[in-house]
């Protein structure tokens, strides 16, 4: 892969791929971009990558972008549509050994309210990435959505046990981040929330915190 203008690119099994660099922006087929486009003069002609950024910007109107929405959207989609999800959907077909691509269809079906679809991806992206305790945290926060408790708690174990074999301090501040938003909105006395105190403590004494 390696990075154009505002664009990345990558080259996987005989295909070329496109997308812009913000965090759960599928990879795109260079191939539905149009007949008629090429790779010297896409950047002018293509709508496709344009229409999946509006729909991750949560916009109808190109008018409606600005600079405070793209910051926002650097980190994370906040909104969802057709083509965004159905992109993600292809680019898990055609690479489906990449945890990533699981992972992005995830988070457009989860911001499309097709929580069970997006539960299944998230654990196809889980599968694939067993160690990684950000998707075991975002499953089990999708499981919350749906009102899963049992599962969400089972899901965050996974989670908290590989935060446990975790040395990589930016993970262990942004997952005690996280943590402590899920505890705000649960409240002190929620059953998750105590286990995530739990957790909490483990992560400060890994990263030196002294409070």
């Amino acid at each position: 892969m390696f990075m154009g203008g505002d664009f990345q690119y990558n080259h996987s099994k005989n295909q070329v791929f496109v997308r812009y660099p913000y965090t759960n922006f599928p990879w795109v087929p260079f191939e539905d971009l149009g007949e008629d486009i090429t790779i010297f003069d896409f950047a002018e002609k293509n709508t496709l990558l344009d229409d999946i950024l509006y729909e991750m910007c949560g916009i109808i109107d190109t008018s409606d972008i600005n600079a405070d929405i793209l910051q926002q959207v650097a980190s994370g989609p906040i909104g969802s549509g057709r083509k965004f999800v159905m992109e993600c959907k292809r680019t898990t077909e055609l690479l489906p050994e990449d945890p990533e691509n699981w992972w992005n269809y995830g988070v457009s079906l989860r911001l499309a309210r097709r929580i069970d679809q997006a539960i299944e991806a998230f654990k196809k992206a889980a599968e694939l990435t067993p160690s990684n305790p950000r998707i075991w945290r975002i499953l089990g926060e999708t499981y919350l959505v749906n009102n899963e408790t049992s599962k969400s708690m089972d899901v965050f174990k996974t989670a908290v046990e590989n935060i446990e074999n975790t040395m990589d301090t930016f993970t262990l501040k942004k997952e005690k981040s996280v943590y402590e938003n899920i505890i705000s909105t649960l409240g002190e006395k929620n059953d998750l929330s105590q286990y995530l105190n739990k957790a909490i403590l483990m992560i400060n004494k890994k990263i030196g915190w002294k409070g």
